[in-house]
């Protein structure tokens, strides 16, 4: 019996530093503020653009080759991420034969608020979005290698 309660204290500890290490890594943590976002490049992680009824915060994203935008709707309508130029959607250079648009950077379909869509970007450039249902909304995504 006195064994079962160590077995079980040690996993207990065990995962409680787990989660302590996960909440406070800063690699690990999502990058959702627009002071990290700003300050430059974040070497590795999900960086969050958070679009509300205002437009995208932050409207420029450093990150780089690999790594993944969440685009977050907190507006009260819905949103629909896309490539520039509005509305052929183009200048994302990666390509299916499968996209709904000129390029797989596109969401396909307005998202209702609070919802959300991620793409990771696997090539390095200046890359400008916008809401295709809102086109004066806009963005830059730069990757680096």
């Amino acid at each position: 019996m006195q064994s079962k309660l160590l077995i079980g204290a040690v996993a207990l500890l065990a995962l409680a530093g787990v989660i302590f290490f996960l909440d406070s890594s800063p690699l690990l943590a999502p990058a959702n503020n627009e002071s990290a976002a700003v300050a430059g490049a974040i070497s590795s992680g999900v960086v969050t653009v958070t679009y509300t009824n205002s437009g995208f915060s932050p409207r420029t994203v450093s990150i780089q080759k690999g790594q993944t935008v969440v685009f977050a709707n907190n507006s009260s309508g819905a949103m629909w991420v896309a490539s520039s130029p509005h509305p052929t959607h183009t200048d994302y250079p990666e390509k299916f034969k499968t996209d709904c648009a000129g390029s797989l950077f596109d969401e396909c379909a307005g998202a209702p608020a609070g919802s959300s869509w991620s793409f990771t970007f696997n090539s390095v450039g200046s890359w400008g979005f916008h809401n295709h249902l809102k086109a004066s909304d806009t963005g830059t995504i730069t990757v680096t290698p």
